[in-house]
Order: C-alpha cells, then structure tokens, then sequence
C-alpha cells in the first residue's frame, strides 16, 4: 500500500466517520489529505470504493483495540471480558463517533452490496472471535452463548452512540458475567 493511498484513506476515514460519508465530497477528502484527484483515481474508481477502504481501515484499529485488552488476560473468559473493556477504551476515545461500520449501513442504507459486505464481515468476526474463546473455554452453550455476548457488544455501542453513556460497556460487562458464570 502506498503511502499516499494510506494518507488518502486515512484522511477519508477522519471525515466520513466524522461528518458523515454523504456530507463528505471527494473535494474535501483531497484537500485535506493532500493528494492529487489523479492519485486518488490511481487507486480508487469511486467513492463507493474509497469507502470500503474505510471499512477495512476501521477494522484494523478496532480489532487492535480489540487484541491490545485481551493480551492482558491469559484465561479464555477473561478474554471474553476484555471484548468489553476494548470497548470501554474505544468509548472514551478523542475521535468517538460510535460504531462506523452500524453508521455506513444506516447512512447508505443498503440491503445488499459489497459495503454491507464489509460491515456484516465485521460484526460476524467478533462473534467469531467470542465463539473460538468460548470453544477455548469448553463452555457449553456456547452457540447462544455467542449470540447474547454480541448482543450485549452491539447494545454496549448503539447505548453509548444514542443515549452518550459511556459506561455501557462496563454494564454490559457485568451482564456478560452473569451469562458466563450460568
């Protein structure tokens, strides 16, 4: 990946997480990034493609996020529980705009398409994630397990996007607790 084409997607992911992906002209993108139209259209043949650059660009920083908390633990549900504490980080992030990935589907409105890909692919991985720390666990279970953890993720986010509770990752941390002592 080249640098510039870094810049630019970096630079996108600022403004369309931001203000919005609509709101943002590919004008706006270019000037604060710096980078040529041309350079843009080297590496991106629409905005639609820009912004699935996007996509996989918050993935990668929230899934560091992510990694970062659950190598403080060396018990699976430990593990599990530090999904919660990424969270309580990413809310009182500087940038904290909620989540991109529920944002782009509502903003675009999409029912199908490689965005909605793109966010799906998201969302499936950290239930992913939660299921083979599960596994790690020998919990039984696990298969609804799986499901109500990422329900108490997802509700963690859209409460602290919607009603500005920061503290909902650490109430559905105490929830997740429950679950996983049952």
């Amino acid at each position: 990946m080249s640098s510039k084409r870094e810049q630019l997607v970096a630079t996108a992911l600022k403004l369309f997480y931001r203000d919005g992906i609509h709101s943002t002209g590919i004008d706006k993108v270019l000037k604060e990034s710096g980078v040529a139209k041309m350079t843009l259209y080297n590496h991106f043949k629409s905005k639609e493609e820009l912004v699935a650059a996007t996509l996989e660009l918050q993935d990668l920083k929230f899934n560091g996020i992510v990694a970062t908390e659950i190598k403080k633990h060396i018990k699976p549900l430990k593990k599990i529980l530090a999904i919660f504490d990424a969270l309580d980080v990413w809310f009182h992030g500087e940038s904290y705009r909620g989540c991109y990935f529920i944002n782009t589907v509502a903003e675009m409105g999409m029912r199908k398409g490689p965005l909605l890909y793109h966010c799906q692919k998201h969302k499936k991985d950290l239930s992913d994630l939660v299921n083979a720390l599960l596994n790690d666990a020998s919990v039984r279970n696990a298969a609804t397990l799986v499901k109500q953890i990422s329900i108490l993720v997802e509700g963690a986010i859209v409460q602290s996007q919607v009603m500005g509770d920061l503290n909902a990752a650490m109430d559905a941390k105490a929830a997740a607790k429950i679950l996983l002592n049952n």
